[in-house]
């Protein structure tokens, strides 16, 4: 098993992880404190797990140089989610050893997202050279919203736990909207990621096969049909068509390519 090969598996494997703590973490706000410490202890050791599984993957991830050509390539895609998931790391321990820093860890999650936002939009803007042959742009597409949705949650828990303690006296309120959103917000994350998981998703590959095959034979139909009304160009004193293909720039099968796993699922 190569270096790709081990990053892509310990990369589906932290994605579950991810996706099982984003669940779990909602159940928290159930009105019993026992239950409930009981499912932060194991959501966000799920959490830990998913980070430091990423975190491995990201070492095996093919290096790149940063173009300096855009504001998200000011980094290379391998240092942003090695930074993401080394944050992640930092956050979930301290949220594990020191509860009462719940405040800077949820803005640390929060941070750990945005960087996940932003290398999620590079891949799907300038897609790696190493990139499996069942790439496609349209699911990229559909997974960068999905981590935006996700960064949004984590967002409002940071707001969240951070105006409780500024307005003590609104932190009821606070918590029972942010909880109200956030669990909508995380509804609307499950439908999005089992859509990029289980989704049917042409890869650009087959899809520049497919448009090629297309035009080669939309080209060849109108070259046989207009064999036997062959219009000469003006000047022209080869007898070429208007039609015959040497008028028909090649298509560039690089234009017609334009979108990696792992699905990260959740963060």
């Amino acid at each position: 098993m190569d270096s790709k090969q081990i990053a892509s598996k310990l990369d589906t494997l932290s994605g579950y992880a991810f996706f099982l703590a984003l669940l779990m973490i909602r159940l928290r706000d159930i009105p019993n404190k026992t239950f409930s410490a009981i499912i932060t202890i194991v959501s966000l050791s799920t959490y830990l797990i998913g980070y430091s599984l990423w975190y491995i993957a990201s070492l095996f991830y093919r290096s790149d140089r940063p173009k300096f050509d855009s504001w998200y390539d000011l980094t290379s895609l391998k240092s942003k989610f090695q930074a993401s998931a080394l944050i992640g790391v930092i956050a979930t321990i301290l949220s594990l050893a020191i509860p009462s820093l719940f405040i800077p860890t949820a803005w640390l999650f929060f941070i750990s997202n945005i960087i996940w936002v932003i290398g999620e939009h590079h891949r799907l803007k300038d897609p790696p050279d190493d990139r499996p042959r069942s790439y496609s742009t349209a699911r990229q597409m559909d997974y960068s919203q999905y981590t935006k949705v996700v960064c949004s949650v984590s967002f409002i828990t940071a707001i969240a736990a951070t105006s409780a303690i500024v307005f003590p006296m609104a932190a009821p309120t606070i918590i029972l909207v942010s909880s109200i959103v956030g669990t909508g917000l995380t509804i609307l994350t499950v439908a999005m990621w089992a859509r990029t998981a289980f989704g049917d998703y042409t890869s650009d590959r087959k899809r520049a096969k497919t448009s090629h095959e297309k035009m080669s034979a939309t080209l060849g139909s109108r070259s046989t049909n207009n064999s036997a009304y062959s219009v000469t160009s003006p000047g022209s004193r080869s007898g070429s068509t208007l039609f015959s293909p040497q008028h028909v720039s090649k298509p560039n099968n690089q234009n017609l390519n334009s979108n990696y796993d792992t699905v990260k699922f959740p963060k």
